[in-house]
């Protein structure tokens, strides 16, 4: 439905920008909506389609790409990375083009991986995220994108139980949120973990006053 619309409003010379961004405010319902399955399958199939739409270069970057693509200075090769080797002198990336289907190689000098950080907590070199998992004061989430969490961002242990005192918020809940890493949702997190605090301090005082009362 969203390249169909996407696809639409190109043709009507409407920006495309905003198909995307009309979404913005539901995309987090709609993840936790589907089961993991759906999920995974999303990340296989159509994560790199929704990141170059949603996640967009400045005007003045792009401008740059298309004119240095226009004198071919700059070449896009689109497709699955299938294998990686280092040959003497040079590099040897293969990768399944995405429209044929076909095995091309490519010998460069130097190879970048842009596609952003590894939200993998097992393979991430953090002495604070080793020692939570080793405790198991904390576990990733089922897709390996961040760490499980509760709704209200508290961290889920190694039995799936979520912690009193320890919270996250942003990238490290992408694995539950999906949409969770731009300014409004973490400005939306951030008021909604100190609202959960605040209520849970307020709780907890009463209940002193009360029973120090009790006891007097």
């Amino acid at each position: 439905m969203i390249r169909a619309e996407v696809a639409k409003a190109e043709e009507q010379n409407s920006d495309w920008r905003a198909v995307i961004d009309s979404i913005r405010p539901f995309t987090q319902t709609i993840w936790r909506s589907l089961p993991h399955q759906e999920q995974r399958r999303f990340l296989r199939h159509l994560r790199a389609y929704w990141d170059v739409h949603r996640h967009r270069v400045a005007p003045e970057i792009g401008g740059l790409l298309e004119k240095e693509m226009a004198q071919g200075q700059l070449q896009i090769h689109a497709g699955r990375i299938t294998e990686y080797r280092e040959m003497e002198g040079f590099l040897e990336v293969s990768y399944r083009d995405r429209v044929r289907g076909e095995s091309k190689q490519l010998c460069v000098d130097y190879v970048i991986n842009c596609t952003g950080p590894d939200g993998d907590c097992r393979r991430v070199q953090s002495p604070l995220l080793n020692d939570l998992l080793s405790q198991k004061l904390a576990r990733p989430d089922p897709l390996f994108l961040g760490l499980d969490t509760a709704a209200d961002g508290a961290l889920l242990n190694a039995c799936g139980l979520p912690c009193d005192f320890l919270y996250t918020l942003g990238p490290l809940r992408k694995g539950n949120l999906w949409e969770t890493i731009a300014v409004p949702e973490l400005r939306q997190q951030v008021s909604e973990l100190a609202l959960h605090l605040l209520s849970r301090f307020e709780r907890h005082y009463v209940a002193n006053v009360v029973s120090e009362q009790a006891v007097a």
